[in-house]
């Protein structure tokens, strides 16, 4: 299972194989299940927070920043808590 996957899209089977895990680290925006049953929850910022280009409804191109600063990326975070816990993760750029 890939352990990256959306919180909020898991289904009751995944949900089920996450409390067998050892040690679960859930990098979310709001509370989900499967964040109710991570032993460390990290909070993370939403879509709508985040840097990035959108179009409104007349066309316009906004570039929006970051509503807050912070000094990493949830790329970043998965990483180090990976090397921290020893595990090797294969993510997709």
């Amino acid at each position: 299972m890939n352990p990256f996957l959306g919180y909020d899209f898991l289904d009751d089977k995944q949900l089920e194989a996450l409390k067998k895990v050892d040690f679960l680290v859930a990098l979310a925006s709001h509370e989900l299940p499967a964040t109710a049953g991570a032993h460390v929850a990290l909070p993370s910022l939403t879509r709508a927070e985040r840097a990035g280009r959108f179009v409104s409804m007349d066309g316009n191109r906004i570039e929006a920043r970051d509503a807050l600063e912070t000094s990493l990326r949830d790329r970043q975070i998965h990483s180090a808590v990976s090397q921290k816990l020893n595990f090797v993760m294969d993510l997709i750029s």
